[in-house]
């Protein structure tokens, strides 16, 4: 529901530069699914109704005064927190119009974890359950 993101760059001279992204997400919002056509309208997003949907498992989103789970109000288990990092260097080559540029970049600097939405269709046996997962610390170099 909230999020936060920084960047900065700075470029001491000779050359050098350093640059850096910081994101944090305090979770996405997750639209519980019955995962079937119960109102014949061609299409499985519809969301659980309290009364006919409930008897087995409990609805996790939020009811309207109807009984109607409220749309993207199932709450997300995850937060969303990465560190992005690039260092480069250019260098002159001959005349001042040439360069060679080195690029160091750092995605997920702190190798967290960031999962992804719970599963949200209802008749699935992964419903609520944390299935997908970001990628891992990541580096390239490049040169330009």
């Amino acid at each position: 529901r909230h999020g936060f993101t920084a960047a900065g760059n700075w470029e001491p001279g000779r050359g050098l530069g350093l640059g850096a992204t910081f994101t944090y997400y305090t979770g996405n919002p997750v639209n519980e699914l019955v995962g079937d056509d119960v109102n014949n309208d061609l299409d499985t997003f519809d969301r659980p109704t309290r009364g006919r949907d409930d008897a087995r498992t409990p609805i996790l989103s939020e009811l309207d005064a109807n009984g109607y789970a409220i749309h993207n109000t199932m709450p997300g288990h995850s937060d969303f927190l990465a560190l992005n990092l690039r260092v480069q260097y250019e260098l002159p080559l001959g005349a001042m119009t040439r360069r060679l540029g080195v690029y160091w970049e750092l995605y997920n600097l702190t190798n967290r974890n960031n999962f992804g939405n719970p599963f949200n269709e209802r008749t699935s046996v992964l419903f609520n359950e944390l299935t997908s997962v970001g990628s891992p610390r990541t580096m390239q170099l490049g040169l330009r």
